[in-house]
């Protein structure tokens, strides 16, 4: 049984709240998968804009626990969400915001602003190159500028469903980055940046320490079947979560293929100690996070959305990914789109890409060689030397991955465990409980080396 008052039986869940869905696992001790669902991300449309309405998307979250149908005690939860999203906590509770689409480029003014005011190569440095348009800051001060009213405390996707399970206000180093307002280097709150973008009266949660957890109880931890004494941690921003899910370690590079794909690892120990060099790295293309288990900083690549380029490929296709997948020219057969045919994709502009199989392997190869550029960036900055981990949503394209292993020089590593932003939450949440002393550590992983003899196409599914 454990410890005192353990049951052979209880899980852990990992809840990932995606820019397309919002997904919940249940976790046995042994690391298997005990339970997943999915629900479509809430998303408002009006005016040609896509909004986030976050009480909408927490109702999400609750109705997926419920459909898991557990009928086992809960001892733990961790929470992997997309980083600048969220609300604020008021007297009167969570507001009801509709958040503006992380990946559009509302606020672009209001950060032009921040950066005349602060000096641009001072605030990259400060920030790790997170006072842009995906930035909480830059959503939050066009919502103020154009007439919302904000008060209370800003608090993200992951911190709200922890304020609703344990009533604490706290956040996470990784995404308290991504708000725009926290120095990922010194650890530490930058009011001046805030308040240079007018939201000096807009409160942020303290940063819960590397490991940090939270007592669960009330109500809505009683309806997810939450234990006496579970913990709830805040587990990060979500690629980097994804990424410890699929138990990336220090020394490899993780690419996450989904909606975005980031291209990061974890900087070596002492390559990086002054916010100089920090801003050296947002100059040749980076940002830089902390990693979620220990607190070392992480340099991303970022850029791609290849999510948004495919959606709107399937659009208008007579055929289904499967089928595109099935049929497309096997990679180095055709001329891969380029970027201004690309971009236009991601901004749902079909053009004139070509249409069927052909222009599907056009576009899956152009993203391949994109993202190999990234990784040979991402290896520079960070000493990583070990293999690419190939994860995310993106994975189940057999067409896709083909054309990621066809690029790569040396060894990779194919995840084929599926969900892995929900896995690596549930393992923090198990650090936390003891089930495991590191995320890495948890059982289940299912990873398949890319490289080896008798390799076959049908491998990568």
């Amino acid at each position: 049984m454990g410890r005192t008052g353990a049951r052979a039986d209880e899980v852990v869940l990992g809840v990932d709240l995606g820019s397309s869905r919002i997904k919940v696992g249940a976790y046995a001790r042994d690391g298997s998968q005990v339970a997943l669902v999915g629900v479509p991300t809430p998303i408002r449309r009006a005016a040609g804009q896509l909004d986030f309405p976050v009480l909408d998307m927490l109702a999400a979250v609750d109705r997926a626990v419920r459909d898991l149908g557990l009928d086992r005690p809960v001892r733990g939860v961790g929470i992997g969400a997309m980083g600048e999203v969220g609300t604020l906590l008021t007297h009167d509770g969570l507001a009801d915001l509709q958040f503006p689409a992380w990946y559009d480029e509302r606020g672009a003014d209001e950060v032009a602003a921040v950066a005349r005011e602060i000096g641009t190569r001072r605030l990259a440095g400060l920030t790790g190159g997170h006072v842009r348009t995906t930035s909480t800051l830059a959503k939050l001060a066009w919502l103020r500028a154009t007439g919302t009213e904000l008060r209370g405390t800003f608090l993200g996707l992951a911190g709200a469903v922890c304020w609703r399970l344990t009533g604490a206000v706290v956040q996470e180093g990784s995404l308290a980055v991504t708000s725009g307002g926290f120095d990922p280097l010194r650890g530490c709150d930058l009011p001046e940046v805030w308040a240079s973008a007018g939201l000096g009266d807009i409160g942020r949660p303290a940063v819960q320490p590397v490991g940090g957890s939270s007592v669960a109880g009330g109500p809505v931890a009683r309806t997810w079947g939450l234990v006496e004494q579970a913990r709830v941690v805040v587990a990060g921003h979500d690629h980097l979560v994804a990424a410890v899910g699929a138990g990336v370690g220090v020394h490899e590079v993780a690419d996450s293929l989904g909606t975005g794909e980031p291209v990061l690892a974890v900087v070596g120990r002492g390559r990086v100690r002054e916010a100089g060099e920090v801003a050296d790295l947002v100059d040749q293309g980076f940002t830089v996070e902390s990693w979620p288990p220990t607190g070392d900083l992480t340099v991303a690549w970022e850029g791609l959305r290849p999510g948004l380029a495919m959606d709107t490929f399937l659009q208008v296709s007579d055929l289904s990914r499967q089928q595109l997948d099935d049929a497309a020219p096997a990679p180095g057969q055709v001329v891969p789109l380029d970027d201004a045919a690309v971009v236009a994709l991601e901004r749902g502009e079909p053009g004139a890409v070509p249409s069927g199989p052909t222009g599907w392997a056009a576009l899956v190869d152009a993203y391949a060689r994109r993202a190999r550029d990234g990784e040979l960036a991402v290896r520079a900055a960070s000493g990583a030397s070990g293999p690419v981990v190939l994860t995310g949503g993106g994975t189940r394209s057999r067409r896709w991955v083909e054309a990621k292993v066809a690029l790569l020089e040396g060894p990779g590593v194919l995840v084929r465990t599926q969900e892995t932003a929900a896995r690596g939450a549930a393992a923090m949440a198990g650090v936390a409980v003891g089930w495991w002393s590191a995320a890495e550590l948890m059982p289940g992983l299912d990873r398949m080396t890319t490289d080896k003899p008798g390799r076959k196409a049908t491998d990568f599914r």
